[in-house]
């Protein structure tokens, strides 16, 4: 087991109880903690959770030069993840009507998603306009198809796992607490920028100033 929580870990897996019960449920002994804790630091890493403690993952020890680009470079990718999986929640959730879509370990029936937004022109639109926004997605045949292909994507990337192949019935992973946690830190740190912009006009260049990095 511990092997296989390594290589996850470092793959940059979140191993949480829907994506991954069985190393989710060794993590949460102490003792397997703590060994997989101390092997992290060897190589510069942690065993972290996320905020609401639903998934772990690995995360740098320290920041140095080589850290600060690898952490840069993972904030870009969630960011361009960020937009689109946000939008999919919201219409995944208004068609549904339930704010719990929102949460690790709601669950998405395709075919039930698939009739609510089939049934409003207005997610019709919605769908249209996240697929554009994507990659590869603008081209589907039919509705239902661009459906389908945004919660395999989706499901790619992590954020979502397919629980029940047959009726096509996907939850939502821990993951996704992560994302809140990007969203939550953008939103700060763009407060953060609004005023020093001020101060700047104000007073010239602030003291310290430096982009943020995760």
């Amino acid at each position: 087991m511990f092997e296989t929580v390594a290589r996850r870990l470092l793959a940059g897996d979140f191993l949480c109880p829907y994506a991954s019960p069985e190393l989710h449920a060794w993590l949460l002994d102490e003792a397997a903690r703590a060994e997989i804790d101390a092997w992290l630091a060897r190589i510069g890493l942690r065993l972290a959770l996320t905020r609401q403690g639903t998934a772990f993952y690995a995360a740098h020890a320290g920041i140095g030069s080589e850290e600060r680009r690898e952490a840069a470079e993972t904030f870009r990718e969630v960011q361009q993840q960020l937009r689109p999986m946000v939008n999919f929640l919201v219409l995944a959730m208004r068609a549904t009507q339930d704010d719990s879509v929102l949460m690790p370990g709601s669950l998405l029936e395709a075919a039930a998603l698939h009739a609510a937004i089939d049934a409003s022109p207005t997610l019709r639109q919605e769908l249209q306009a996240l697929a554009g926004s994507l990659r590869g997605l603008s081209g589907a045949a039919t509705q239902r198809t661009l459906l389908d292909r945004l919660l395999k994507l989706f499901a790619d990337q992590g954020y979502l796992v397919l629980a029940n192949a047959q009726r096509e019935l996907y939850r939502v992973s821990g993951k996704v607490e992560y994302l809140y946690e990007v969203v939550d830190f953008l939103i700060e740190h763009a407060a953060i920028r609004s005023d020093e912009d001020e101060a700047e006009a104000d007073d010239g260049p602030a003291p310290g100033h430096t982009e943020p990095l995760l």
